[in-house]
């Protein structure tokens, strides 16, 4: 073997091909195939996999529609924690810019002028 840059190059016997869709030619499966059939193909040989979504509630025909949900409930979640983050954010600065003005105001003798 080789070294190439600090690392040792491939074996003759290399890893397996990953990706499917370029190995349809060899597998003789149809090409391309959607990530929906992958995913239930993977789920279908997987009883792990089916005994996890059916303790969270997710083999039934409402399963779309809550997952639907789930989203929308998360994206509502981000939404609020970024206005409540621009919030604080914009509070903040304001509350700093009135200190500053204030601290200006102090060392020009303002209030001396005021009183005075």
């Amino acid at each position: 073997m080789k070294w190439w840059f600090g690392r040792k190059a491939a074996r003759d016997a290399g890893r397996p091909f990953l990706f499917g869709g370029w190995g349809a030619g060899v597998s003789g499966e149809p090409w391309p195939r959607s990530y929906e059939a992958r995913v239930r193909e993977a789920y279908l040989g997987n009883p792990i996999a089916q005994r996890a979504l059916a303790a969270i509630g997710l083999t039934d025909d409402n399963a779309r529609r809550d997952m639907d949900e789930l989203r929308e409930l998360l994206r509502a979640w981000r939404d609020a924690k970024r206005s409540a983050r621009e919030a604080v954010v914009s509070w903040l600065v304001r509350i700093a810019l009135a200190l500053l003005v204030a601290g200006i105001a102090l060392r020009a003798g303002l209030l001396e002028m005021l009183r005075g």
